[in-house]
């Protein structure tokens, strides 16, 4: 009760707030976009949150979908009457889904996050000649998104994040980060590597860089990474050298190129938890470790080299 009055008194005080940005600005934005569009869809690339919250605010009614190349493509989305913020909507007819956890062992309940399958006839039968692939996303009709997500008690998903490897950018376009961080790992500068970006308009790579190598090209360097990755002349070289390997020529698409990079300080380590014990990396792991230097690299204006602190 306490909080739902205090949650109507705040809306009551800033309406004198929103009438002058609906006069300034929101208004203005609406007549811009045409008086006869009733709402638009979004699509393909995560729906930024603040996003969702400033067309709402503008009285625009954004209706915001979910699915996959694999669901031909629409598993989800909200309609007018149900507008529900930061959802997806509900599954369209017909279609069903559930939550598994990670090793596909037993379901997970509504409220939780768990991994996403659906069911349903846009669902495709397998890629085309490829039944191993088919496998290891399809089980008796179910199909595995590879999303995290959760799913309301008014049976509205919430997309958490992605369960697979697989960076999906804000404009929709899908990136195996295996095979962008291989040609880096080639570079005599880079001792090892992880590129981010999911939800993001581009790509970012967490790079430890080599001193050894490094103090080759510059003698007076100490050879220590804590020293190259502090260094502007090694963070330039090692961003150079990857723009100069993911480039056009070399086959690689503009949404697969690095616009900017991380100097680490430290290396991904079992100790540290970023390693397992056979010495994969932990994605989720090592991005929630760097979380902070992530968001500031993303952060528009931002430059494109990040040393170490």
């Amino acid at each position: 009760g306490l909080a739902r009055a205090f949650t109507r008194v705040s809306s009551y005080l800033s309406l004198p707030f929103h009438c002058l940005a609906d006069r300034l600005v929101y208004a203005k934005l609406r007549r811009t976009m045409g008086d006869s569009i009733r709402f638009i869809v979004s699509g393909g690339g995560a729906l930024q949150a603040h996003v969702d919250e400033f067309l709402d605010r503008a009285g625009i009614c954004l209706l915001n979908g979910y699915g996959l190349t694999e669901t031909a493509p629409v598993i989800s989305l909200r309609s007018p009457s149900e507008n529900v913020l930061t959802t997806a909507g509900r599954r369209l007819e017909q279609t069903n889904w559930r939550l598994r956890n990670e090793d596909n062992t037993a379901d997970i309940p509504k409220g939780s996050q768990g991994v996403l399958w659906v069911k349903g006839p846009q669902i495709m039968d397998g890629y085309h000649q490829n039944p191993q692939a088919t496998a290891a996303v399809m089980q008796d009709g179910w199909f595995c998104t590879g999303d995290i997500a959760a799913i309301t008690d008014h049976d509205q998903v919430i997309i958490r994040g992605r369960a697979k490897d697989t960076i999906v950018l804000r404009g929709g376009e899908n990136v195996e980060p295996e095979l962008i961080e291989s040609p880096i790992l080639k570079i005599p500068f880079v001792a090892d590597v992880l590129v981010v970006g999911h939800g993001e308009k581009h790509l970012c790579a967490l790079v430890v860089p080599d001193p050894e190598t490094l103090k080759s090209r510059f003698p007076d360097l100490d050879d220590k990474i804590e020293a190259a990755s502090r260094d502007p002349r090694a963070g330039a070289l090692i961003h150079e050298s990857i723009k100069t390997t993911l480039a056009a020529a070399h086959g690689f698409r503009i949404f697969e190129q690095v616009p900017k990079i991380i100097c680490l300080d430290q290396p991904f380590s079992i100790e540290e938890g970023t390693l397992t014990l056979t010495m994969k990396k932990k994605r989720p792991q090592i991005e929630a470790l760097h979380a902070a230097a992530i968001a500031r690299a993303f952060e528009d204006g931002s430059p494109n080299v990040h040393l170490a602190e």
